[in-house]
């Protein structure tokens, strides 16, 4: 296994650890007051990019999916969305989601021509899936 990140809590003295295993990527969170380990998860592609975007859920892009998961709960992390075929080339700068949780967003830079720096958005509204 290949240590990836680490992440820490925003606001609680949480950690969570990244390591790629072959094409998949495990995820194991703890409470460092603790010393439990509250979640322990993989995600069957290589992960681009992962953030708080909760209290207690961690957003997750893979390679071609954006997912979410719960810390407090056994559950695999939940397939939100696929990402364009667009963001394939690009380096992944942002995820998050709007305070209802109904609007996700994903935003990626690439070289465009003449070395310009570009950049693509991609949302996606949960309630209709699109």
């Amino acid at each position: 296994m290949k240590a990836e990140g680490i992440l820490m809590h925003r606001s609680k003295n949480i950690i969570a650890l990244r390591a790629s295993q072959g094409t998949k990527t495990v995820i194991q969170v703890f409470n460092l007051d603790t010393k439990a380990k509250l979640k322990h998860c993989e995600v069957n592609e290589p992960v681009r990019f992962w953030r708080w975007i909760g209290e207690d859920i961690l957003g997750i892009v893979g390679k071609q999916n954006v997912y979410h998961t719960d810390i407090n709960n056994t559950t695999a992390p939940e397939k939100v969305f696929e990402q364009e075929a667009k963001f394939a080339n690009c380096q992944i700068m942002n995820y998050g989601i709007d305070s209802s949780t109904k609007w996700c967003y994903l935003i990626g830079i690439y070289q465009g021509a003449n070395n310009q720096i570009c950049c693509h958005l991609q949302l996606f509204f949960t309630e209709k899936r699109q």
